[in-house]
């Protein structure tokens, strides 16, 4: 199973974008509002309901975002207020006080001339937390098999009582049937 990964960003930074999704990351499906989406209504529910599915948020914040601020801030909003695993790349050139809208959040700077660290920072984040997912899916498998074993043992118990207690009855009919 894929993690679902969901890109924010300026439609101007898109080539970082895409040098992301393009990047060989095997256990990761990317997201990101494209040129091909028809701009309008739409656009929030549908960036909305891929924040609510992702497993990883990436925002990358360069100039270019820190102009559409709102945006970027809400969209960091919608993520941190669902408990989504976040992640900003934020070019070097942005100043701090640009970004107040993630305090509380480490971020990784971005050299945007040579993206390839914070690519590779990326991919790291993905396969940690992929592993974790998977780890969290075993357990959970293996503590449903437990689940199933009680019940499996629980159902056998009663069937051994109920066999125990027809026994007790026969025998007893046995018995009293012997004495008359």
């Amino acid at each position: 199973m894929k993690l679902k990964v969901f890109v924010s960003y300026s439609s101007k930074d898109k080539q970082i974008v895409e040098q992301l999704a393009a990047s060989p990351m095997p256990n990761a499906e990317f997201f990101y509002w494209s040129k091909s989406e028809e701009p309008g209504k739409q656009a929030w529910a549908q960036i909305t309901e891929w924040i609510t599915h992702c497993d990883l948020f990436i925002v990358v914040i360069t100039g270019h975002s820190v102009q559409r601020g709102l945006a970027v801030g809400k969209e960091v909003g919608v993520a941190r207020n669902q408990a989504k695993k976040i992640l900003p790349l934020v070019c070097t050139r942005v100043p701090d006080d640009e970004i107040t809208f993630l305090e509380g959040i480490p971020y990784e700077a971005i050299d945007l001339l040579n993206p390839d660290q914070a690519v590779q920072r990326v991919m790291e984040v993905i396969a940690k937390l992929y592993e974790k997912r998977r780890l969290e899916r075993e357990a959970l498998l293996a503590q449903q098999q437990q689940i199933q074993i009680r019940k499996d043992s629980q159902v056998q118990l009663e069937h051994f009582r109920i066999a125990v207690a027809l026994v007790v009855v026969v025998l007893g009919i046995i018995l009293l049937t012997r004495k008359s």
